[in-house]
């Protein structure tokens, strides 16, 4: 980007420096929506292309950290939880009291909400 900008510059165009942040932020695909949205509520005067590089390095840090620690999701049971093990073996479920896992998990609770099987003979 910036050897873009410097290219242009060489050549007699000559940008703000905002008009070169909304340009970066323009560039950015739709994955980058929820940092698009927050530099929306900066104000123009502090919306500068080293503010804008500096917040997109830092949310492509925070990104590249959260898939370095991501767990693989396998299908949610009551035996695999998206909560990690170590967390669910020190908690009690909220529903019936029991340790290592969440309520979302409760086995007494997705019991009660399958539907009964009733055999005609």
């Amino acid at each position: 980007m910036r050897t873009l900008l410097s290219k242009l510059a060489d050549h007699g165009l000559h940008y703000e420096d905002s008009h070169k942040a909304y340009l970066l932020i323009s560039s950015l695909d739709e994955s980058w929506e929820l940092l698009v949205n927050g530099l929306q509520t900066v104000a123009d005067a502090a919306l500068t292309l080293d503010y804008v590089t500096s917040k997109l390095l830092d949310s492509a840090r925070q990104r590249e950290f959260q898939r370095s620690v991501a767990v693989p999701q396998k299908e949610s049971t009551p035996e695999s939880s998206p909560v990690l093990p170590a967390a669910c073996a020190t908690r009690r479920c909220y529903r019936c009291g029991a340790p290592g896992h969440l309520a979302r998990a409760c086995v007494k609770v997705l019991d009660q909400r399958k539907p009964k099987q009733v055999f005609s003979g």
